[in-house]
Formats: C-alpha cells, sequence, structure tokens
C-alpha cells in the first residue's frame, strides 16, 4: 500500500492518464484496480469496491 502510494503520485503516471488535480484519489483507485485484479483475479466477486477493500486491507502491511 506504501507503493501505491508513492507510484499515485508520480508525474509520468499523472500524465499518463490525463490526470492534472487528483482530489478524488482516482490514481490511487486505478493502481490499486491493477495490483488488486492481477494478483487476485481467481478470488474476484462483485462488486468491485467490496474486491478492492478486501485486497487493500489484506495487503496494507505488505512490504514490496
Amino acid at each position: 500500500m506504501r507503493k501505491l502510494d508513492e507510484l499515485s503520485v508520480d508525474q509520468e503516471w499523472l500524465e499518463l492518464i490525463g490526470i492534472k488535480n487528483d482530489r478524488r484519489m482516482r490514481s490511487s483507485e486505478l493502481i490499486l484496480r491493477y495490483f488488486a485484479l492481477r494478483n487476485s483475479l481467481d478470488n474476484y466477486k462483485k462488486p468491485l469496491a467490496s474486491f478492492l477493500t478486501e485486497f487493500a486491507k489484506k495487503n496494507k502491511e505488505k512490504r514490496t
């Protein structure tokens, strides 16, 4: 999760996705979606918001 915070403010990333002012944490959510689906696609169940919340909780303290 620390890496997510670090990646979400990277200027090249923000330019790539076209976000200038990220008050709603859209950048962080996109990165979280990527990691969650890449690492836990087999465990995916709707709704996406609950899936992302559970993934974030499970990986809050993990180090990269």
